[in-house]
């Protein structure tokens, strides 16, 4: 008999915290099936790529794990990555199948053998997190590299076992987070179609041709592994993740002939094979907890529980009729039964209610003109974060007509959706106060709307309230001398610190301004800067030279006039790029003043032009008055300058946290530094901005967790 040998490939791309913990599962969980690893890295950073390097060579060393590691110099994407692993180990005789498995996942004890056992050719397990029928409800609170991690992932995926042993149900679709097969499929199917690039479509793609070749796919749903989720693919950008997965959709289409089918509902599935498999079942006495378990988890299932329930409850209703269980059936029966007899529209409401993992922010959607504007550059970062999640976002912008009776639902792109509504309509704030008491978690990013009593009613309504502190409203207020309004957002945002149940601030200074204006003794408090992404530096700095840029708008804090000074008493000694969104209107501020045009380059750009411009210039302006509305900001301008090897000049060093940090910078009344000292200082604030991105690591890591 031959004996099994596993060859596991794993791929890996920076978030070294979590293939790290992956490494530890591996080499932690018990198994009698032998396995060996052979581990990609796809051009991860340095400090990330020695994080894991130094991990895996040290479970190779104490000969707790078997296997090789191959680092790539660009990032090859996941199907081509994948092949490399699978040609090296098609060539190692001893080798009887291989697994493909995401680096962001925790493994359990016998998760090898269980997927072994049967036989399948080709096998999958459950998980948390997968957006198919492998999916399941799983309460479990934990965080990466958590010392319990382990063992309280390890202690479920037990219970799971035990409570739905040698399970087993035939699927069409696998998510290759973790996937078994046979050595022999990919002799006979092939490698993994490099088409897709960086990734998505080819699972499904694979999928089709596993069928095509007469392989059945299985999924042993007695075996449950953890998936982080998304930590690869997080650290694209949405735009430009939308674009290449919908190339990648197009791409399997047409190599296919057919329409791509939506997998949002196989969850459903996943819940009726539970239930139909609980019920029967006759002697486990755990049966009603893991009822009540997704009764808790999936209310998004509700319709199904109900045709499945139906069927089976005639015959074993004395069984598992219990007082607890009937209550809360019928409670969810009449509730689907109001919201389904509400007009027509109301279904809208009642699909939103049935969503899972929702959130509602507590602004408008950011439109392409609104990214000009800080704040909702703010927004759109966040939003980025919650990837995972369907975002409801509230516009009050839509007065009441004929045809908007009740509000609006739009839905502007995967998982965002913008509810647009009049506030004076009073069956509108009705309606909206009835669907906020089904959002678990609300997000505010400025104590600004609280103002409006539906959005405190809104905000306070929720389990999970989150407050984003961007600036210090009342004390803008009061900066401009309006007592009136800085007296009353003082109290709404007294209000608004009491009500949260977590506070999200853009800097350690501005927390501890908070901490001191409020007392603040018992919130948690998180600092997360303003990036609107995480940035690779670059390998090599760019050539020195004496351009100066501004990037932004023309409001009078932005200290235009003692800019167009600074322009006026260099411009024989500087060359000078001003991108603005209104070029006209500076050009006219400083012919007015100075009676002569403006000595350099002055336009209007798109946010996607602004980096070429940027690697023209080796320093930046950003003017500001030396108070503490700026004292504890986080500058949007500044992070970007910092980014791109920008020494940015100032008239005064205090903003935010960057003097602790130790960044460099020059001030506007002295001449600029040399190539020497400039090369100094760009490397000094690269030093500061990886400081800053692992404050803002960690902030993602505590939302990702705690939201």
């Amino acid at each position: 008999m031959v004996k099994n040998k596993v060859g596991i490939i794993i791929l890996t791309f920076n978030r070294a915290d979590v293939v790290v913990s992956c490494i530890d599962s591996l080499a932690r969980a018990k198994n009698k099936t032998e396995f060996e690893l052979f581990v990609i890295d796809n051009d991860s950073e340095a400090g990330q790529y020695k994080l894991i390097k130094e991990m895996l060579e040290k479970m190779f060393a104490g000969g707790k794990l078997k296997g090789v590691l191959r680092r790539s110099e660009k990032n090859l994407g996941f199907p081509r990555g994948n092949n490399e692993g699978i040609k090296y180990f098609l060539g190692k005789k001893n080798i009887t199948h291989i697994c493909l498995l995401n680096s962001d996942v925790v493994v359990t004890d016998y998760w090898l053998d269980r997927l072994i056992e049967d036989g399948f050719d080709v096998v999958g397990p459950v998980t948390n997190a997968c957006g198919n029928e492998q999916t399941i409800p799983a309460k479990i609170q934990v965080k990466i590299g958590g010392e319990k991690t382990f063992d309280i992932i390890n202690s479920f995926s037990a219970k799971r076992n035990s409570i739905y042993k040698n399970y087993s149900v035939a699927t069409e679709f696998l998510g290759f987070f973790c996937v078994l097969t046979k050595k022999e499929v990919f002799t006979k199917v092939g490698l993994l179609d490099e088409r897709f690039g960086l990734g998505g479509f080819e699972d499904d793609d694979y999928c089709v041709r596993l069928a095509d070749a007469g392989y059945n796919m299985f999924i042993k749903r007695d075996t449950f592994i953890y998936h982080w989720g998304g930590s690869s693919f997080s650290q694209i950008s949405s735009k430009k993740l939308d674009a290449h997965l919908e190339n990648n959709k197009k791409i399997f289409e047409k190599k296919h002939k057919t329409t791509w089918k939506d997998r949002k509902f196989l969850p459903l599935r996943s819940f009726s094979q539970d239930i139909e498999y609980l019920l029967r079942k006759n002697k486990n006495p755990d049966i009603i907890k893991e009822f009540r378990a997704y009764y808790q988890d999936t209310t998004q299932m509700i319709r199904k529980m109900n045709e499945i329930a139906e069927h089976y409850l005639e015959e074993n209703q004395k069984r598992i009729f219990y007082s607890r269980f009937l209550h809360v059936f019928n409670l969810l029966k009449k509730i689907i039964f109001f919201l389904v007899a509400f007009p027509r529209k109301m279904l809208t409401f009642s699909k939103i209610i049935l969503m899972s993992k929702k959130i509602i922010i507590l602004t408008r959607y950011p439109t392409p003109e609104d990214l000009k504007d800080g704040y909702f550059q703010r927004v759109k970062a966040v939003d980025n974060l919650f990837y995972q999640f369907n975002r409801f976002y509230i516009n009050f912008d839509f007065p009441t007509s004929k045809d908007r009776l009740l509000p609006e639902i739009i839905k502007l792109k995967e998982k965002v959706f913008e509810i647009r509504l009049d506030n004076d309509n009073s069956l509108h704030r009705t309606t909206m106060k009835l669907v906020s008491l089904f959002f678990a978690r609300t997000y505010i990013h400025s104590i600004l709307p609280l103002d409006n009593d539906l959005i405190k009613k809104i905000f306070s309504t929720s389990r999970k309230r989150v407050l984003d502190i961007h600036g210090v409203v009342p004390e803008e207020f009061k900066l401009h001398k309006d007592i009136d309004g800085y007296k009353k957002f003082n109290e709404i945002e007294k209000f608004a610190v009491e009500k949260s149940t977590l506070i999200v601030s853009v800097t350690n200074k501005m927390a501890d301004f908070l901490r001191k204006k409020h007392e603040i003794k018992d919130k948690k408090i998180i600092v997360l800067p303003i990036i609107q992404k995480v940035e690779k530096m670059q390998k090599k700095a760019k050539e020195y030279n004496r351009n100066i840029v501004y990037c932004g708008g023309l409001q009078k804090w932005q200290q235009v006039e003692k800019m167009n000074e600074f322009v006026k008493n260099n411009k024989d000694s500087y060359n000078f790029f001003f991108l603005t969104p209104k070029p006209k209107d500076l050009k006219s501020m400083y012919k007015k003043r100075y009676k002569t045009d403006f000595p350099g380059i002055v336009k209007s750009v798109s946010s996607d032009q602004v980096k070429s411009w940027y690697n023209k210039c080796s320093f930046g302006l950003i003017l500001r008055e030396d108070i503490i509305v700026n004292n504890v900001a986080c500058p949007t301008k500044l992070v970007k300058y910092l980014q791109n090897d920008i020494i940015p000049i100032l008239n005064f060093k205090k903003k935010g946290d960057f003097k602790d940090l130790g960044y460099q910078y020059v001030s506007y009344k002295k001449e600029l530094p040399d190539a020497k000292k400039w090369k100094e200082m760009i490397k000094k604030n690269r030093s500061v901005l990886e400081k800053i991105y692992t404050i803002y690591q960690n902030s993602v890591d505590f939302l990702e967790k705690n939201i």
